[in-house]
């Protein structure tokens, strides 16, 4: 008898209870109040994350809920006795952003995409001061960009494309001094582009295509000097296209198409002197082709077409010796066709 009343016991090691009976081992879930590798709150809010996010069927949730050194989980690393990176992109996770995350007060990484998130941004992540990078694209995340996002004053990376977001694209992003970043596309976003991006001086990467963007565009983005990329397509904006984005010097690729820009294209995007994609199809424009554009050495890709573009093709563009695709079509050009073309020896395809 003396050895069956033996035979089961309860251990306590380092916080952890142990269930031991005959071969099998349970061990219980975490407990946040006896682990002593970050604060309480920290840790509750990880816990949080696994419940709200089916982490038992997570693909890797290796010590999540299962012991009590949560700097060891997959995908946390922690310093300072805090948590710093938050790394669980593929992972399976399903279910809603919980709103304690904006808990993790030290966390300078949060990588949750290619995930089945949904539900809203919790307007608490912005209380993340350290934050570097902010990457939820690729989930069904809907409603609105929280405001509180412009209050992360350190972020490089905002990554929130390919979701299902919808309202107005907040004017506080306006204050991310930092940011070098910005993807929003393939969203549901409306509404005008906000002026306050023209204040981002170290923007690089501009993506805000594929939505339902109208109003026009805004002269402020000729403010983004180390702009490279600015795609706005697929949208619905309308109005001229700005004389100012010809002072993007930096600027590699304009893709403006699948809108309802109407005017003529601006002279001053012939500064644009390291472009190398310019998409204006797909638009209202209309008037004559400015010369100016065949100042543009280094262009690989001119699409023109399907617009309401007049005169002639300029003679000017037998300089654009990089130039791959020149498509001109459906508009209502006339004249003859320059000889000056038959200097393009890097073209392939030629539709007019």
């Amino acid at each position: 008898m003396s050895n069956r009343r033996h035979s089961r016991r309860f251990i306590r090691l380092i916080g952890l209870v142990l269930f031991l009976s005959g071969s099998s081992l349970v061990q219980a879930a975490t407990d946040c109040t006896h682990q002593t590798q970050i604060p309480q709150s920290e840790c509750e809010a990880l816990i949080d994350l696994y419940n709200s996010t089916n982490g038992p069927h997570w693909n890797n949730n290796t010590g999540w809920n299962d012991t009590n050194a949560p700097c060891s989980w997959n995908g946390i690393a922690c310093r300072g006795g805090h948590v710093t990176t938050l790394v669980l992109d593929e992972n399976q996770l399903s279910g809603s952003i919980p709103d304690s995350l904006g808990n993790l007060s030290r966390l300078t990484h949060l990588y949750l995409h290619n995930n089945q998130l949904s539900g809203s941004i919790p307007e608490s992540l912005g209380n993340l001061s350290n934050l570097l990078s902010l990457e939820l694209y690729r989930n069904q995340l809907s409603g609105s960009i929280p405001d509180s996002l412009g209050n992360l004053s350190n972020l490089t990376y905002l990554y929130l494309h390919v979701n299902q977001l919808s309202g107005s694209i907040p004017d506080s992003l306006g204050n991310l001094s930092r940011l070098m970043y910005l993807y929003l596309h393939t969203n549901q976003l409306n509404g005008s582009i906000p002026d306050s991006l023209g204040n981002l001086s170290r923007l690089q990467f501009l993506y805000l295509a594929k939505n339902q963007l109208s109003g026009s565009i805004p002269d402020s983005l000729g403010n983004l000097s180390r702009l490279t990329y600015l795609y706005l397509h697929n949208n619905q904006l309308s109005g001229s296209i700005p004389e100012s984005l010809g002072n993007l010097s930096n600027l590699l690729s304009l893709e403006l198409y699948r809108n309802k820009l109407s005017s003529s294209i601006p002279d001053s995007l012939g500064n644009l002197s390291n472009l190398e994609t310019l998409y204006l199809h797909v638009n209202q424009l209309s008037g004559s082709i400015p010369d100016s554009l065949g100042k543009l050495s280094r262009l690989i890709r001119l699409y023109l077409h399907t617009n309401q573009l007049r005169g002639s093709i300029p003679d000017s563009f037998g300089n654009l010796k990089s130039l791959t695709h020149l498509q001109m079509y459906t508009n209502q050009l006339s004249g003859s066709i320059p000889d000056s073309l038959g200097n393009l020896n890097s073209l392939l395809y030629l539709l007019l």
